[in-house]
């Protein structure tokens, strides 16, 4: 059996590029989700005929996921860097490396 040894700098490497690659990711849907949101007009696409309300409200409907999914989106897209790169900074404030050279 071979000896590994545990590599906090590379850890951190990875977990910082997945936070990116999250982040971007996200920054994308919610640019996906406020195009669909801001092309979707329910009064012009679906008017109500008479007591036929079925489809003006399935277009609401429509329309609220994709505003649920763009506030998730962005949501995801702020918060995630903020705690990973605060933390990092957090820890390396509180936990200063100790100076060898005395």
């Amino acid at each position: 059996m071979s000896e590994r040894k545990f590599r906090a700098d590379k850890l951190y490497k990875l977990v910082r590029y997945l936070v990116i690659i999250i982040t971007t990711i996200s920054l994308l849907l919610a640019i996906g989700s406020f195009s669909r949101l801001t092309n979707l007009d329910c009064s012009k696409q679906y008017p109500p005929i008479g007591n036929d309300y079925i489809h003006f409200d399935a277009c609401l409907d429509e329309q609220t996921g994709y505003r649920d999914a763009l506030f998730n989106n962005i949501k995801i897209a702020i918060l995630l860097p903020i705690l990973f790169f605060g933390g990092t900074w957090l820890y390396k404030y509180l936990f200063p490396p100790i100076n060898k050279s005395k």
